[in-house]
């Protein structure tokens, strides 16, 4: 998929504005539109070290160690050895439902 497709797919507000990792930004959760009102949400944070997580061509790379993940956070290329954190996700024609964990 080439980046311009993969951006006009992802809803990706939170990933766009989200600064470098050493900011007072602690969390953010990037959307991806898998097809017709179906999404799958991550946290944006590696889960190697915790750093910053933005969107790239495939899935998302770590500014600090280049880690990549692939669309749905599963891990393509370490130092990373997790998936990115993951969460349940509704919709229907107008919103995007995120489910935190309590």
């Amino acid at each position: 998929m080439k980046r311009r497709a993969f951006l006009k797919s992802a809803c990706l507000a939170s990933a766009c504005l989200l600064p470098a990792c050493k900011s007072s930004v602690q969390h953010a959760i990037g959307a991806v539109k898998l097809e017709a009102n179906n999404f799958a949400a991550s946290l944006l944070s590696c889960t190697h070290n915790g750093c910053a997580v933005t969107p790239a061509e495939n899935g998302f790379v770590c500014s600090c160690h280049g880690a990549r993940f692939e669309h749905l956070g599963h891990v393509i290329k370490g130092p990373a050895k997790q998936d990115l954190t993951s969460f349940d996700t509704s919709s229907d024609q107008q919103f995007v439902t995120i489910y935190l964990p309590a």
